[in-house]
């Protein structure tokens, strides 16, 4: 058994990363459909170094994550990035790597689609 700051810790210094599996993408080949994860993963990842970096507010968490994910949806726009399980992906990423705290704010305060 380990008390919460153990695991907190322990959770601290591991990174989850998402797949497709959490975001549901809509495009058919293997192929892009890696090339896409792994290119979220990337961003998302160096935006979770940036924001542990130095102390961070929900609106500044919140303007990086947007701003990422705006470009994502321009790069690969008929995958399903602005649909509601890329949202709930994101927040779980974070929620899980950074602060339970910041689910709620990414998953219904920011916004990066037009949907």
């Amino acid at each position: 058994m380990q008390t919460i700051s153990q695991k907190e810790d322990e959770l601290k210094n591991t990174v989850a990363l998402v797949d497709n599996n959490d975001f549901q993408l809509l495009v058919g080949d293997s192929d892009s459909i890696e090339k896409i994860i792994n290119d979220l993963n990337e961003g998302l990842t160096n935006i979770l170094i940036d924001i542990k970096a130095a102390s961070t507010t929900l609106g500044e968490i919140g303007s990086k994550i947007s701003n990422f994910m705006k470009l994502m949806t321009i790069k690969y726009p008929e995958v399903g990035l602005g649909d509601s399980e890329a949202y709930e992906a994101v927040a779980r990423y974070f929620s899980i790597n950074y602060a339970p705290y910041t689910y709620d704010y990414i998953r219904y305060k920011i916004q990066w689609s037009q949907n």
